[in-house]
């Protein structure tokens, strides 16, 4: 496997974001539970944006989505994010299926995320 396909399926990346916060361990606990605690609800705010049709608010969930998702490196739903982003930015052709099918395996992946920080045991 290259170090891009390797790159692609990280779930997220501790080391990387302890690096980037100088190795401060409360630093990185509070990033982690303040991912844990907002991103259920974006996908919740991006699921409902679809379902309205709301393009705009479908782009705002998927770029808050993708900012949280790159300070953990978390590639894989990192990618989804922002071809979910890209999609909805798209007037002329905002197809919504094609979104809708986006943000399924986005949120798939954001939940294998949260998932593995929870296990981390970083967090306890």
């Amino acid at each position: 496997m290259s170090d891009f396909e390797h790159k692609k399926n990280v779930l997220f990346n501790l080391e990387d974001l302890a690096e980037l916060v100088g190795g401060d361990t409360d630093m990185i606990r509070e990033i982690l539970a303040l991912f844990l605690q907002e991103t259920p609800q974006t996908l919740r705010y991006l699921n409902a944006a679809i379902e309205q049709e709301d393009y705009a608010a479908m782009y705002q969930a998927a770029h808050k989505l993708k900012s949280s998702l790159k300070l953990l490196k978390a590639e894989a739903a990192l990618q989804l994010a922002l071809q979910t982003e890209e999609e909805a930015k798209k007037p002329e052709e905002r197809a919504v299926g094609k979104i809708r099918a986006l943000a399924r395996a986005l949120e798939e992946r954001t939940k294998e995320t949260i998932g593995a920080i929870q296990q981390s045991g970083i967090l306890q």
